[in-house]
């Protein structure tokens, strides 16, 4: 299965010009995180790593800097309240 899959439907391409110690970094982590069971179902790349650490790096500045009302609205697990 491909992580990103179900993405290609609502996603737009961005390009950025990141740190080379950055890219070694998330080139670093792929395998590692391939590795655990979470993960192992999908091919984990580079680019994954950058999707996952976007994802949490917004949701972290969103929590730091908007107020709960202005937030946008986000998928929501199965069950969560």
């Amino acid at each position: 299965m491909d992580a990103h899959a179900d993405m290609s439907i609502n996603e737009k391409q961005v390009s950025l010009r990141l740190p080379v110690d950055m890219v070694e970094r998330a080139e670093a982590l792929a395998p590692v995180l391939a590795a655990l069971p979470a993960y192992r179902a999908f091919r984990l790349e580079r680019a994954t790593v950058f999707r996952l650490a976007v994802e949490r790096g917004l949701e972290e500045l969103e929590r730091e800097h908007l107020a709960p009302a202005a937030k946008p609205a986000t998928k929501r697990a199965k069950g969560a309240k």
